[in-house]
């Protein structure tokens, strides 16, 4: 919902033409793959990240009272960033998808990648972030913080199976400001409005500046500028959320399709894999 222009290139591919392009496999509770590869490849990095680095990256900070002068955390919240560049590196992705707070990550990505190459000779490939046409999106509830799937308030999110009218009522209801009746844009001072203008940017493609002026145009208030938001979001997300419905009433068929991306990604994982212990010497 919150891109309205997909990224040309996804793990590796050049182009993606139609869905046979595209490999889709389930990942939770920490099990990668079933052959661990994200793991061996997290090991093999280990030696090119060094424990500074680790320390300024998101999970990596220390925010845990100490005893004794020492960090009560465990070694694993440093070394995650390493499995998370793991994660993007083994099938030798070009265009990464990522959020607004993800980039410090992808820069250690690209610090591992180039430390590898240079010592072992070229592997990984250079690669880009993708970020949509608004970087992100905030809460409807607390526009000082992202929208997020793991907020537990529901309303502060639109969820793209959301109904018609859980749309409406979840934006009516969002918080704006009592700065003014007029819409404009500014982050700083009104990110409420802002943040709903975003969202109208982003499922779009115009920008907030055009936003701004089709309120003015059409003398919108408040309370008819939710309505527009309102209309807005339920056109972009109704046909995905019919589609969702339609697809997971084949269970049989979404399995295969998980099961035929992941034997995909477990053959470049596994080359990958191989690649790695050639140059390093394990093969």
């Amino acid at each position: 919902m919150l891109s309205s222009t997909p990224p040309p290139h996804i793990q590796g591919s050049d182009s993606i033409h139609t869905s046979e392009d595209i490999s889709l496999y389930a990942r939770h509770h920490g099990k990668l793959t079933d052959e661990g590869k994200h793991k061996l490849l997290t090991w093999d990095w280990s030696p090119h990240a060094g424990l500074t680095s680790m320390c300024s990256h998101g999970q990596g900070a220390p925010s845990s009272p100490t005893v004794a002068g020492q960090v009560k955390e465990g070694v694993r919240l440093y070394t995650y960033p390493i499995l998370q560049s793991a994660d993007i590196m083994l099938y030798k992705s070009t265009v990464v998808p990522v959020g607004e707070d993800q980039l410090t990550h992808l820069e250690l990505a690209r610090d591992l990648a180039r430390a590898f190459n240079r010592q072992y000779g070229t592997l990984f490939p250079a690669f880009n972030s993708y970020i949509g046409y608004v970087p992100k999106i905030r809460s409807l509830k607390d526009p000082s913080s992202k929208m997020s799937k793991s907020d537990n308030n529901a309303a502060s999110r639109i969820d793209l199976t959301d109904s018609s009218s859980t749309v409406r009522d979840k934006i009516a209801k969002a918080v704006t400001d009592a700065v003014s009746k007029d819409i404009t844009f500014d982050p700083e001072l009104r990110p409420g409005i802002s943040n709903l203008i975003d969202i109208c940017s982003a499922l779009t493609g115009k920008s907030s500046e055009d936003i701004v002026k089709l309120t003015q145009d059409k003398g919108m208030d408040k309370k008819t500028f939710k309505e527009f938001v309102t209309e807005t979001v339920n056109e972009s997300i109704q046909p995905i959320s019919s589609e969702m419905q339609r697809i997971l009433s084949d269970r049989g068929h979404l399995r295969s399709i998980l099961k035929q991306g992941q034997e995909r990604a477990s053959v470049l994982a596994e080359e990958t894999i191989k690649q790695v212990k050639t140059l390093v010497g394990l093969s």
